[in-house]
């Protein structure tokens, strides 16, 4: 190779490298910021769950309230297990989310559902990364569901 020609290639070279490398850290920090929003996702669904599982309504045989001797029966209340639930949720979205995290596009979706004595909490977390307006690609999305029962402790109804 002669030597007026060496630039030339390390110019070239560079070039290629310089678009490639950065294309390479885009992806890697989306990727990161993905994981960092599945953690989170089950996080609000255990917070939100355990929320909803405390909205104990304690109620005779028929589930009246009231009934608060040993040995009655209680559900939880749905209406203000929904309530509590969704009240952790947006305190925890709201305050938690990290600051890198709004490089891309980040939301959040809560479902609660109550039955007797059990409350189950749906997050769903979607991410947007930067690569994907770029490139058309689908957004990262991720399901987390936990279910928690309401306890009333030691002495309590059974």
């Amino acid at each position: 190779m002669k030597k007026h020609m060496k630039g030339q290639f390390y110019l070239a070279f560079m070039t290629l490298a310089v678009p490639v490398f950065l294309l390479m850290m885009v992806v890697v920090v989306d990727f990161g910021n993905f994981l960092t929003m599945r953690s989170m996702v089950r996080s609000l669904a255990d917070s939100s769950a355990l929320a909803a599982a405390g909205a104990v309504d304690m109620g005779g045989k028929d589930g009246s309230s009231g009934g608060t001797e040993k040995g009655s029966n209680y559900t939880l209340n749905a209406r203000w297990a929904r309530a509590r639930a969704e009240e952790i949720f947006r305190e925890t979205v709201n305050g938690n989310q990290p600051r890198y995290m709004s490089a891309g596009r980040t939301d959040f979706t809560l479902s609660v559902s109550v039955s007797g004595k059990r409350a189950t909490a749906t997050v769903t977390g979607t991410y947007r990364p930067l690569w994907a307006n770029l490139l058309g690609a689908n957004p990262l999305r991720t399901t987390a569901t936990s279910t928690a029962e309401a306890a009333t402790g030691i002495g309590g109804p059974v």
